[in-house]
């Protein structure tokens, strides 16, 4: 996947956070949403920040060695099946599972 790092006003990060996106169609690209006729909802979710680039909704960084961190939603909402729900909800919940070790960076 041709995968970068864009600033608010789409320029390619470099060591830097922002928001991840696919510059060229990948094999697994969602072709669109059920029940979304003209496309409109699936091209609001993910083309619409950037036209013609996947956004993918998460903030990344890349690294000095090509590597790539991914820090999470960059709106801070997982939205499945329409059912908005915070990202603070599912730590709330896998912070109760004793297996899950937490490590502070």
């Amino acid at each position: 996947m041709l995968v970068k790092v864009y600033a608010e006003d789409g320029k390619t990060l470099e060591q830097q956070k922002g928001e991840l996106v696919c510059t060229a169609p990948f094999p697994s690209t969602p072709v669109g949403f059920w029940s979304d006729e003209d496309g409109s909802q699936y091209r609001h979710a993910y083309f619409e920040k950037f036209p013609g680039v996947w956004a993918h909704g998460d903030y990344a960084q890349t690294t000095e060695h090509g590597g790539m961190i991914i820090y999470g939603r960059s709106d801070a909402v997982l939205n499945p099946g329409g059912v908005r729900t915070g990202s603070a909800e599912i730590y709330r919940q896998v912070d109760r599972v004793p297996e899950v070790l937490v490590r502070v960076w």
